[in-house]
């Protein structure tokens, strides 16, 4: 779990914090300059919005079906 599941997650995180200079192919720690851009987007807080309305659409439309399922079959 650790190998394949934790340290991944750990590592992109910390690579999240340094810019890669295209010329000289070097990290550069720099620790506000993804996130302000990836904050600053739009397309990331569209995507946001719509997995929010996605899953709140389909935990409604399950629990539902799952109040239903013991009615209609009888149980």
């Amino acid at each position: 779990m650790t190998v394949f599941g934790i340290y991944p997650l750990v590592y992109a995180i910390a690579l999240s914090f340094y810019k890669k200079n295209a010329a000289t192919r070097k990290m550069v720690f720099d620790i506000d300059h993804n996130w302000t851009k990836l904050l600053s987007d739009e397309r990331v807080w569209n995507a946001l919005s719509n997995t929010l309305i996605y899953t709140g659409i389909a935990l409604v439309f399950q629990l539902v079906l799952v109040s239903w399922l013991p009615k209609l079959f009888g149980g």
